[in-house]
């Protein structure tokens, strides 16, 4: 049975309402709105563009019911990473490290530019992780409805041999 991994839904609306509170109290120190005594509209017109745009991602992430991350026989697919799943074959190293005390499972693969990330955010993302001597790949499952060690069982379940202690 593969390892699948999907967004937890409400994990973050707590986030996307203070995002909105952000940008309501943007709209009303901006002056947009009531009558404040000094506005502010260019710091006024900042929360709120950033509180609409951050809550509208959020909930655009979380909406997203699909399959974030699978890891079966085939290989591992990571949604944030490839379209592409990535065969076991050109796994090199898997290995454990801790992220802002977060943990991170990375994949260093044999011919990284066979998988390129998938969007522009997750290439500079890699290249940021490459130029820091990691690999091309890391599974943070933080905001998944599975867990970091069940992540690390599916890994052991069709590649013990990869799993490495360190980098």
């Amino acid at each position: 049975m593969p390892f699948e991994a999907r967004y937890v839904i409400g994990s973050q609306m707590v986030l996307v309402i203070l995002f909105v509170l952000l940008a309501a109290a943007g709209v009303f120190v901006g002056g947009f709105v009531g009558s404040m005594p000094h506005p502010e509209p260019i710091v006024g017109g900042a929360w709120t563009i950033l509180g609409l745009g951050a809550a509208a991602i959020l909930l655009r992430r979380r909406l997203d019911t699909g399959v974030r991350v699978r890891i079966d026989a085939d290989g591992i697919y990571a949604k944030h990473y490839s379209p592409a799943t990535i065969p076991w074959s050109q796994v090199t190293r898997i290995w454990k490290i801790l992220a802002r005390r977060q943990p991170v499972l990375r994949f260093e693969l044999a011919a990284p530019s066979d998988y390129p990330p998938g969007g522009p955010l997750a290439r500079l993302a890699c290249a940021m992780e490459r130029s820091g001597g990691l690999g091309p790949l890391g599974i943070n499952p933080h905001s998944l409805d599975r867990s970091f060690d069940e992540l690390v069982a599916a890994v052991r379940r069709y590649r013990p041999d990869l799993l490495t202690a360190s980098p």
